[in-house]
């Protein structure tokens, strides 16, 4: 009885210490916990601050290399497209030059027409073109060609490293223009010739009326049903099982027919050679034959 009294005042007395001191140590704990949580949120935030300081920078620079090769693709096409210019130009000479044996001349005036055909705008935006010259134009007799070069320098300023000049080359080639005669194209144009699949002719005009199909319906389809004609039924579009009250016929065809759209009654027309028509005459209405 004793002992349990005393149990009984040991946890009465003690109990409440022990509970006091299990909660300063939670307490102690979660303290330490929101500290390091701090500074760890800390560190998250120094680092991307860092890392923001170096990417902006970077891609800044990535945004004015590209703004800067723009300006130098756009210097290029304006001088090519004068190079351009000045060999068609040329070109065309030619075909004057060739009259009076002076085939090839025409090359010596290229370095003017070349400047002439220049945009005089040299410089945008702090950069600038400079030293544009023609350095080769050449007449290539064997293959009637002309052939241009040009180079020039891009002067980019950069803020502390100065001046960045960048060399350019480029060229054209050009066929010369050497004209015809009418006689030769009228030559050329005989050499191909109209013809159809089974037609024994050969046509010069597209137009000749025997190269287009004239269709017209029957007065009496009951004529051609019961064979007191020359045509034939169709093997596409006439079934025998029912006679119709419309027939149509090409006036150069064989065969009647119960649709105006059957395939019979189109012709296949093609532009072939000469050579090709396989012994087809001439037709005497559009070839004189």
């Amino acid at each position: 009885m004793f002992f349990s009294k005393m149990s009984i005042i040991f946890f009465i007395k003690f109990l409440p210490l022990r509970v006091q001191a299990h909660i300063y140590n939670q307490k102690k704990k979660r303290t330490s916990q929101s500290a390091s949580g701090r500074e760890e949120l800390g560190t998250e935030a120094g680092s991307a601050t860092v890392e923001a300081a170096l990417i902006v920078p970077l891609l800044l620079c990535v945004f004015i290399g590209i703004l800067l090769w723009g300006k130098v693709f756009l210097f290029h096409q304006e001088i090519e497209t004068a190079l351009l210019e000045t060999a068609r130009q040329l070109a065309r000479q030619e075909a004057l030059l060739a009259l009076h044996n002076q085939e090839g001349t025409g090359v010596l005036t290229a370095p003017a027409l070349f400047q002439a055909n220049r945009k005089q705008g040299d410089g945008t935006g702090g950069m600038e073109v400079s030293s544009v010259r023609l350095i080769r134009a050449d007449y290539r007799k064997e293959t009637k060609e002309i052939y241009l070069k040009a180079e020039y320098v891009v002067k980019i300023p950069l803020l502390l490293l100065g001046t960045w000049r960048l060399p350019f080359k480029t060229s054209v080639v050009q066929k010369a223009w050497n004209g015809y005669t009418e006689g030769q194209k009228e030559n050329t144009e005989s050499e191909y010739v109209y013809v159809t699949a089974h037609g024994t002719a050969y046509h010069k005009d597209s137009q000749c009326y025997h190269l287009h199909v004239t269709i017209r319906e029957v007065d009496t389809p009951s004529d051609y049903y019961e064979g007191r004609t020359s045509y034939r039924p169709c093997e596409f579009c006439v079934s025998g099982e029912k006679k119709e009250d419309s027939l149509y016929i090409s006036e150069d065809g064989e065969c009647y027919h119960e649709s105006d759209s059957c395939g019979g009654l189109t012709r296949t027309v093609s532009y072939v050679e000469l050579g090709q028509a396989d012994g087809r005459m001439p037709c005497a209405d559009c070839c004189g034959g």
